[in-house]
Order: C-alpha cells, then sequence, then structure tokens
C-alpha cells in the first residue's frame, strides 16, 4: 500500500520530474516506470504518462489527472496495471494526435 494520506501527498509538476520515475497502484503494487509525459497540445499540461511495463512488454499510455507522488517519491495512478496493460500502446515518438487523445479519452471514460 502506499505508504502515507493523500493528504501529504503532492501532484505530479510539469511532468518532467515524472521521467523514470516508478508508477505504482493505490494498493503499492508496481506498475512499470514512467518513460515519458505527454502534454496536452493546447494548455501545455501533463497529461498523460508513457508507462513502460517491463521488458518484452509495450509502452501504454495512462492519464495522469488522478495521480500523486507518495512519500517515497513514486506515482500513485488510480488504476490497476491490467488496465494501463490494456490501454492503446506508446508509439516511439509518443505524439499525441487529436485521434489519439479521443481514443485516449474514451478508453479511460470506460475503464
Amino acid at each position: 500500500m502506499a505508504q502515507n494520506t493523500r493528504d501529504n501527498e503532492s501532484g505530479p509538476t510539469d511532468g518532467d520530474d515524472l521521467i523514470g520515475c516508478t508508477a505504482i497502484d493505490p494498493t503499492g503494487s508496481k506498475i512499470g516506470k514512467i518513460a515519458d509525459v505527454v502534454r496536452d497540445p493546447e494548455s501545455g499540461r501533463a497529461r498523460w504518462a508513457v508507462i513502460d511495463l517491463g521488458l518484452l512488454k509495450a509502452a501504454h499510455y495512462a492519464p495522469l489527472g488522478e495521480a500523486y507522488r507518495s512519500a517515497t517519491d513514486e506515482l500513485v495512478l488510480d488504476l490497476d496495471r491490467r488496465i494501463i496493460a490494456s490501454a492503446p500502446k506508446a508509439g516511439s515518438n509518443h505524439e499525441l494526435t487529436p485521434q489519439l487523445a479521443a481514443e485516449l479519452d474514451r478508453y479511460y471514460d470506460h475503464a
């Protein structure tokens, strides 16, 4: 389980500090490593994390909207690893096209 209460944790900042961070679920189980952060093209805010799920696994997008940093500096995502593993895969350039943004919104709205 994540080691402290959400009241004592901080939300992601501009996103660059998240790259290389371990992503965990609310129970503290490891999801993967953050390989990149993708910003919303209109607002410039960090919107999606590209999560590397491990050796021989494709990277997938996960939303940063409800994410927060734990006391141990891990990023807590309010999602199960299986949901992220079934999400749209991240391409090699991690470019967020309008079509991909719509696909991700649809997927996570129904997850």
